[in-house]
């Protein structure tokens, strides 16, 4: 009987060193699998207005526009303000693509932000683009 009594023994302080570590592994998932990196606040940035033909091979047409981009942080700023010429010229380039049928209601301006943040993000070198926000849009 004494030779039984000592084989449970180490029984209790494992089932113990078990709880524990089981107990911790549940804490850690709980506060550490779900968190999310923490989001840098968005700073609006205006990349001013532009006045470009469109691609229209009826006629020609002009398209007039104001964008405001999103940026991550002071840094995406920053990086917009040092490319400014390729993220204009990008943001151009963009414009004379399209046709102002392509540009026509909501939906066109839709297509328009779509095509810019990708194009814009592009000339900075890193994706420091949220959002475009076209503030003004006038098709001549």
């Amino acid at each position: 009987m004494e030779k039984g009594k000592k084989g449970k023994r180490w029984l209790i302080p494992l089932l113990l060193a078990a709880a524990v570590l089981g107990a911790g592994g549940g804490f850690a998932y709980v506060h550490f699998a779900n968190a999310s990196p923490k989001e840098v606040p968005g700073v609006d940035v205006s990349l001013g207005e532009f006045t470009t033909n469109l691609a229209d091979a009826d006629q020609r047409r002009i398209i007039q526009i104001q964008v405001t981009v999103e940026a991550a942080g002071a840094e995406g700023q920053k990086l917009l303000q040092e490319r400014q010429a390729a993220i204009q010229d990008a943001v151009t380039r963009t414009l004379r693509s399209f046709r102002a049928d392509d540009l026509a209601g909501d939906a066109g301006a839709d297509r328009l932000k779509a095509a810019l943040l990708p194009a814009i993000n592009g000339a900075a070198g890193k994706p420091v683009v949220r959002a475009v926000f076209l503030t003004r849009m006038v098709i001549q």
